[in-house]
């Protein structure tokens, strides 16, 4: 895992097609603010009802928080 939290970020860095692609402008792609500044002791604090409003609208939300949480301690764990 080494210091993957969510595995959209690896699969966007292998993909082939994304070679091809340009960077946007459009702020739909860009990371929420708010998910800049979240940190890795964040994600282990962070409750359901949170985590619901925190992943609302993005694809991190498939991960589930007890799947996020897992992430979370085995990076550290690996630190």
């Amino acid at each position: 895992m080494d210091s993957w939290l969510f595995g959209c970020d690896i699969c966007q860095e292998v993909c082939p097609w994304n070679s091809k692609a340009r960077p946007t402008d459009w702020e739909q792609f860009h990371l929420r603010r708010e998910l800049q500044e979240f940190s890795i002791y964040d994600i282990l604090r962070i409750t359901q009802e949170d985590w619901r409003i925190f992943s609302m609208g993005s694809a991190i939300k498939r991960t589930k928080l007890k799947g996020i949480k897992r992430n979370a301690r085995a990076i550290l764990e690996n630190r």
